[in-house]
């Protein structure tokens, strides 16, 4: 029974610290504030943010920050790194409940050596797949392909095309 309780106890104490947070987590900014007088419903983040949901890390230099919502949208030098992707933009909408990213303008998506740039990708993390409409262009060692629109796995580095 002694034995048990220990188990339990270590579970209830530690489990949370080794796994995955279902919230979006600000985890750095050099400027935070917040005027609940005007209604707002976000906190207002500037220089350095930093953000962690579940595997995926994202920086911007500013970010309104819904967290009743679990979302942000970041603005400036966007850049996201999850598993082997580094996606970068000027402007991104997140939500963590869905993990839809809206990436807008400028976007470059780095896989293992391919390449995606376009101006809109929506990518939905937990699927891992984006798709783009407005043209995209997809550049492989072996292969360069501009499109108006398609689909995008990482995983499988595979790719759908109009």
């Amino acid at each position: 029974m002694k034995r048990y309780l220990i188990a339990l106890l270590w579970t209830i104490l530690f489990l949370p610290v080794y796994s995955e947070s279902k919230n979006v987590v600000l985890e750095q900014c050099d400027v935070l504030s917040f005027d609940k007088s005007t209604g707002a419903q976000y906190q207002v983040l500037k220089g350095n943010v930093r953000f962690r949901h579940e595997s995926a890390l994202m920086f911007c230099d500013s970010a309104y920050f819904y967290d009743s919502n679990n979302s942000f949208d970041a603005f400036g030098h966007v850049k996201v790194i999850d598993k082997n992707s580094t996606m970068t933009s000027d402007k991104m909408f997140y939500d963590g409940n869905s993990t839809l990213m809206k990436i807008r303008n400028n976007v470059v998506v780095n896989n293992e050596g391919t390449m995606l740039t376009t101006n809109s990708l929506d990518f939905i993390r937990n699927k891992n797949y984006g798709y783009y409409v407005g043209g995209g262009k997809i550049v492989d060692p072996e292969y360069e392909l501009v499109s108006q629109k398609g689909y995008y796995y990482p995983d499988t580095k595979t790719y759908f095309f109009k």
